[in-house]
């Protein structure tokens, strides 16, 4: 169950915020992780990058993964409907060449 207007306490780069929110509180946590690893991977990349451009770029990262999997779902629904198509008008052949 999800709190209303609980406190929220996480760190990124090394600074400390407290929210409050109604959001749950592992979903959030689990946000910040990844978003704290996504930093991570650019400071491993670009060591000598400012905190405040490591986490633009990592935030970019972030979006990028989001639109691929937004383009990839949608590819997957396309599928799913062509498939679905095919097989109706599969069936509408044989029903029609079964009356002949």
């Amino acid at each position: 169950m999800v709190e209303q207007n609980q406190y929220i306490t996480f760190e990124v780069l090394d600074e400390r915020f407290v929210i409050r929110s109604d959001v749950d509180r592992e979903y959030f946590l689990g946000l910040v992780s990844h978003l704290n690893s996504k930093i991570d991977e650019v400071k491993g990349r670009f060591p000598k990058l400012s905190h405040l451009k490591s986490a633009i770029l990592a935030a970019i990262n972030i979006l990028d993964e989001m639109e691929k999997q937004k383009k990839n779902l949608l590819n997957e629904r396309d599928v799913e409907l062509i498939q679905n198509l095919s097989q109706s008008l599969a069936s509408a052949i044989e029903a029609d060449e079964g009356e002949r």
